[in-house]
């Protein structure tokens, strides 16, 4: 699913086509935030009010639990991901 109540930030247009890229499947929150989830692990990325990355969290087998930057939460989903699965439907 993606947002549709208005254009995609440039930070929330990359994660979520990094998400896309490396098989994760991508829900959006009501709250603005994306959840992103391949098997056991989930990403979720919280936006400020003018949709500039705030800070990103995993959850899953061998993560810790910490806010992340922007460069680290790309970093999960590349790492924990699989760009020659597609995600599940």
């Amino acid at each position: 699913m993606t947002r549709s109540d208005g254009p995609l930030s440039n930070d929330a247009h990359y994660l979520q086509s990094t998400a896309h890229l490396f098989s994760w499947e991508v829900e959006w929150e009501p709250d603005g935030s994306v959840r992103m989830s391949r098997g056991d692990q989930t990403v979720r990325a919280f936006f400020g009010h003018d949709g500039a990355f705030w800070f990103g969290r995993t959850n899953g087998p061998d993560t810790t639990d910490r806010e992340l930057a922007l460069s680290e939460t790309v970093a999960a989903l590349e790492l924990r991901g699989d760009p020659s699965m597609p995600p599940a439907a």
